[in-house]
Parts: C-alpha cells; structure tokens; sequence
C-alpha cells in the first residue's frame, strides 16, 4: 500500500515508517499542508495523521483531504484520547482513531482491513467493468438479430406472389 504519514514528532514519524515501509511505501511529512500538496500529486491508499499538530490538526487534515477525495481513508493517532476528540475524530468519519503510543498489531489490523477492503472495490469494479463489456456485446448482438429478422421478413412478405 501506498502511506502518506504525518505527524510533527520526527522521531515518531521515522520509527512508525521504518516498520511500515517493510509491507508498504510511506511518504513522511512534519508539515500538513506539505503533505496535503503530496497527497494533490499521488495516490494514496491511507493518510496516518498525528491529531495535534502546530499548523493544523488531524480533523483539518482529515477534511481537507475529503474535500480532494470523498473517499479518502485516514487513520488519526494521538496521545490524548479525550472525549471530545473521540466525538470529534467520530463526526468527522475518519477511518480510525489510534492512541499513542500506537500498538503495531492494532495499526496493522487497521491497515489490513483497508487492504482488503480495497481489493474487494476493486474486483467489485473490475465485475462491474466486464458486466457493461457484456452488456455492450448483447447491445450488439440483439441489433444484430433485429436487423436479420427485419430483413427476413421484408423479403419473405415482399417476394412476387406471396401475400403481405
């Protein structure tokens, strides 16, 4: 998969990348909006984004990147699971909500599930695009009968002799 990360704790951000990037490619960022300008420029499979930042926080990560993609995945981390950052990690639909420090197999579980999830939509459009294929095809073929039972009847009720 294909990680955007972004959390202004440097040395958080190394160590979170240094065990996904063994399974995935993470592209890390201290800066937000650097990395909402990466995000313009890629795809990106899921944003793991630290909640309390200097310039903005996750929420505002979380809907800035919803206004570029509807169906863009964020997972928010943070140190400080409050209740009113649950409501507000909750109304916002962020994928999940991690504490820090991030338990790995928590994290991962998270990022298999959006794994599978992608596979499942993609073979749900891939299905969808043989379906139009086929659809197209017996388009094709049902014109074509129509045409030969047109032209069938057009000469067996238009031949000399034979009534209409």
């Amino acid at each position: 998969m294909n990680i955007l990360l972004i959390d202004d704790d440097e040395s958080c951000l190394k160590s979170l990348a240094s065990i996904l990037n063994l399974r995935n490619t993470c592209q890390t960022f201290t800066m937000p909006k650097k990395a909402i300008e990466m995000y313009k420029q890629s795809v990106f499979d899921v944003v793991i984004t630290d909640f309390y930042m200097p310039d903005m926080n996750g929420i505002q990560v979380l809907q800035q990147l919803r206004s570029l993609n509807h169906d863009a995945k964020v997972v928010i981390m943070t140190g400080y699971l409050d209740p009113d950052t649950i409501i507000s990690v909750m109304n916002n639909r962020a994928y999940a909500l991690l504490g820090k420090p991030l338990i790995i197999d928590e994290l991962m579980a998270t990022l298999e599930r959006i794994e599978q999830e992608n596979r499942e939509r993609e073979r749900v459009m891939n299905e969808h695009a043989n379906l139009v294929l086929e659809f197209a095809q017996l388009k094709i073929a049902f014109e074509e009968l129509l045409d030969m039972l047109k032209n069938w009847a057009s000469k067996k009720y238009n031949s000399p002799g034979k009534p209409p």
